[in-house]
Order: C-alpha cells, then structure tokens, then sequence
C-alpha cells in the first residue's frame, strides 16, 4: 500500500468534534478545500457507481434449467433439488429483476450412467452436449435458446481447453454455448473443487452453479448480453469482469445464504440499486456509505493480460504531474459515526513499482463530507486506485482510474 495519511491541526481537530457526534460543518483542511457537511439526507450525493450494459443478443425471458449428474457425486441429490428450487426463488427475482429475466423452472435431472474421465476439454463436453442432443433416444429435453443444460461434475474431474484455464485452478465454474441444429444452447459447466473462503465444498458448488445461472440467462451467448458497462463502471470491471455476477465477485459478503432454499448463492450486481444510492449488490446485506471519487475526464486504462484499452470515466494527470482528486461521502441511512476511508493502487504483482503516490487529506468523515485525495502521478500509464470505505466489520469499495492519456 502506497497510501499516506496526513492531516494539519485543523484536520485533526475536525475529526476529533465528528467522533464526538459535534457538528463539523466549517472543517477545513491545509489544503483550502471545501470538506462538505454532515447531512441528513440519503444518499447526499448523487450516485454514480456506473451501470450494466445490455448488447445487441437477447436474454433468457423463461429460464429452464436441466441438472445433469454423475457416477460417485455425493452431492448429486442435493444439486438437484437446488437446481429444481433456485429458478423459483425469491433471489433468483431479486437478481433477475432488472435485466428481462422470468422465473426459472426445471426439468427432470439427467443422472449419467457412465464415470466421466480424469480430463475433459471443453469441446469435449460440447461434443457431448450436442450428441445428447441430437440422438431422440436420450431422453434428454430437447433444447431451445431458453435451456440452460449444467453439467455437475464430480470431485477428482479437472476441466480443461476453454478461454480461461483449468477448473479449480483458474476458475469454480464457466459458461458457454454450443450450436445444435441451427440454435444457440447455453451450458454451464460446474465442477466439485473442494472448500473455499470458508465455504464447504456443497456451498462452492452452489455458490457458482448460481453464479452461472444468473450470468447465462443474461448473457446466454456470450458477450452479446449482459456483459458490457459504461464508463462510469469500467474501471470496476476491469478489477472484476464484465458480466453481472463478475461485477459483484469483490465485493464482501458475497455469498449468502438464500432463504427459504438454505443453499448458499451469490450477490448479483443490481442497476436500480446502484443508481439508487444502495449496495449494488444484491440482496443488500447491511448499510451502504461509500467514498465516491469525482471521476471528471475520460481516460484510457489498460486490460489486464490484455492488449485492449478501454476508455473510461476517471482522472487524468500527465507524467510527473499531481492532482487533488474530491471524494464524497455518502451513505443509504444513518451510520452511527463516521468511516474510515483508504485508498491504494492495485498492483499486477507483490513486486511491482507503484506508478501512483498517494495521500489523503482525512481518513474518515460521513454522510455530505468530502474528503481529498492527492495523487501525484510518477510516470506515463494507466493505473486503479482502490477506494475502501470501513465500518462495524463492513467495507465497501469504489475504484478510481487514472491515466495519462484521454479524449
């Protein structure tokens, strides 16, 4: 962390009245700027944490989910029933609701007979799929471009040949499509890797089936869906990914506990609740404050293991040039007290030079404040500051881009 706090005596008194509940409105800092006022209206600020974007391909209107099992699962039974319950739920309508997506139902499961090899490709598993498919004697549910066939493999199989690695390694789950007969069928491919961020190996399992789920009914034929943000957000997905269950893999306590199913799902990234002013992730899972950066110009930022730039909504500050970048805070409801604000440059390796200096003016303040962020920039590029707000166990986090370069 390359973060370095300072404050004059004036800070330091201001902080010392806002811990004391006192009025802090009049707080200035060294610098001369304007640190806003406590507010009784939430959000104080308008919002602009960015939004997903729907591309030109369709999504699912009426999901049908078809489990397909085998030999030496044991959690076969349970996969099942949580593929036959989830589509029904009230998560899957809240993740759903802003994207077109209905109810989904399921079909009977598929049980296979036969053990599955040690090492499977992903053209394999397509080559499967459309024999399946295609031969009438399997008795599978014919496919149309609302099915989503998802394919539980057990523990000990390791996935290999699609764009982004080998399973429980590079990723917990995919999905894809594969063409049979003239129409585009979505699959997800889910397979057992054992227990993760303190989740037994069944809530890993279930955890990314609904990931999948929810990314392949609004993105079903990849990237045509739901898998594009704007500016104000891009800078975001390129710390996460771009579709909707992507946006919300970093953010904390991601996965939940779906009542009535007692399976373990994930929080879904939420359009209406982002503009809103509220957790972008849903279901929401305690209060909202965050410190949002006024993101001013257009900037290009690179893709990480990638030759794309993208432009997007951050700050630009040339080669050796420095900059007080304005942070305000908001909040969805009363707070209590003020939050603890960090900020750091997101560095590709533990070795990497740090490209950013960075120092805030004040580490906290709540809802109506501001608080100002210098940021001198030590050499040509394009880097992401982390944003982290913190609170009672809870952290909430914005990303800032900044380059050299823009339109």
């Amino acid at each position: 962390m390359n973060a370095r706090k300072s404050s004059t005596a004036a800070g330091l008194m201001c902080m010392a009245l806002l811990a004391a509940a006192s009025a802090a409105a009049g707080c200035g800092g060294g610098n001369g700027h304007d640190h806003g006022h406590p507010s009784g209206a939430y959000p104080a600020f308008t919002p602009a944490p960015g939004q997903a974007v729907k591309g030109p391909g369709a999504v699912m209107t009426a999901p049908r989910f078809t489990a397909i099992t085998f030999p030496n699962d044991p959690y076969a039974g349970l996969l099942e029933d949580f593929t036959a319950r989830v589509g029904g739920s009230t998560w899957w309508a809240t993740v759903t609701s802003d994207y077109g997506v209905g109810i989904a139902t399921a079909t009977s499961a598929i049980e296979i007979a036969e053990t599955p090899a040690a090492t499977i490709t992903d053209d394999e598993i397509q080559a499967f799929l459309k024999t399946q498919l295609t031969t009438t004697s399997s008795g599978w549910p014919a496919p149309s471009e609302n099915s989503l066939y998802i394919l539980y493999y057990p523990d000990g199989v390791k996935i290999t040949g699609d764009a982004t690695g080998t399973s429980c390694v590079e990723y917990l789950a995919y999905h894809g499509y594969t063409v049979v007969n003239g129409i585009n069928v979505p699959y997800a491919v889910v397979p057992s890797c054992g227990g993760y961020r303190g989740m037994s190996a069944l809530d890993v399992l279930t955890d990314a089936a609904s990931h999948e789920m929810i990314e392949a009914a609004t993105d079903p034929v990849p990237p045509t869906g739901y898998a594009n943000v704007d500016a104000n957000l891009g800078g975001w997905a390129i710390y996460t990914g771009l579709e909707v269950g992507d946006l919300c893999e970093r953010s904390q306590f991601v996965d939940v506990v779906a009542s009535p199913l007692d399976y373990v799902v994930q929080r879904i990234w939420s359009n209406t609740s982002a503009a809103a002013g509220h957790d972008p992730c849903v279901p929401r899972v305690g209060r909202y404050f965050i410190a949002q950066p006024v993101a001013s110009d257009k900037v290009l930022v690179s893709v990480p293991g990638s030759p794309i730039s993208l432009q997007v909504n951050g700050v630009r500050i040339p080669a050796g040039a420095s900059r007080d970048v304005e942070l305000d805070l908001f909040s969805d409801g009363d707070t209590g007290g003020p939050w603890l604000v960090t900020a750091k440059e997101i560095l590709g390796t533990p070795t990497q030079a740090p490209a950013l200096d960075l120092s805030l003016d004040r580490d906290q303040g709540v809802n109506g404040e501001k608080l100002w962020l210098h940021i001198h920039h030590l050499h040509a590029g394009s880097e992401s500051v982390l944003i982290t707000s913190s609170q009672g166990g809870f952290t909430h986090s914005v990303i800032l881009a900044v380059g050299s370069a823009g339109s």
